[in-house]
């Protein structure tokens, strides 16, 4: 089993959360998706290793964000990695940090 930290950003209401996965009290609470994202990543780097997930307001997965195939962290400014499919084509997702987690999300 994973021993790695899950976060979560989702909508609610006019404002967007970030909680830990299993939590129902949310550990910030964000006027926009950017810096809700921005305090997720955040959290996850300073918890490794740790996941971070980008959910839409039905509850679904937007985005995944966990650790990169080489295992380095990028820099804040630096563009994610984008994730292949089983073709080697742009999935259209992109992948990031957060540690050595021995269970990467699957690409």
């Amino acid at each position: 089993m994973s021993n790695r930290t899950v976060y979560e950003v989702a909508p609610r209401g006019d404002e967007w959360t970030v909680k830990r996965r299993g939590v129902e009290r949310p550990l910030h609470v964000e006027k926009t998706k950017a810096e809700a994202v921005a305090k997720g990543i955040e959290l996850g780097r300073n918890n490794m290793p740790s996941q971070l997930l980008i959910k839409l307001a039905n509850g679904k997965i937007e985005e995944e964000l966990g650790r990169l195939p080489s295992g380095a962290l990028r820099s804040a400014g630096e563009a994610p990695a984008p994730l292949r499919d089983a073709r080697g084509q742009h999935s259209g997702r992109q992948e990031r940090t957060y540690g050595d987690d021995p269970f990467p999300p699957a690409g």
